[in-house]
């Protein structure tokens, strides 16, 4: 992940817009490499590589999983 500045930009297509999202994510893009973008409502942006992505809902997975079981 990469934490960018509301000052910096980034060639980016939109996604979706968020509309209900109490912790200030305004909407999801991707990048000119189709790296996933988070657009924060104050400017600011979290880029992700696909590994990451991955490697975050393999987690979840495993945890929702998990808890089915007990």
């Amino acid at each position: 992940m990469k934490l960018l500045s509301k000052n910096k930009l980034v060639m980016q297509a939109l996604v979706g817009e968020v509309e209900e999202d109490p912790d200030g994510v305004d909407k999801i893009c991707v990048g000119m490499n189709q790296n996933p973008i988070i657009n924060f409502k104050d400017g600011t942006k979290v880029i992700f590589s696909w590994e990451e992505l991955c490697k975050m809902a393999v987690d979840f997975k495993e945890k929702e999983e998990a808890e089915v079981q007990e």
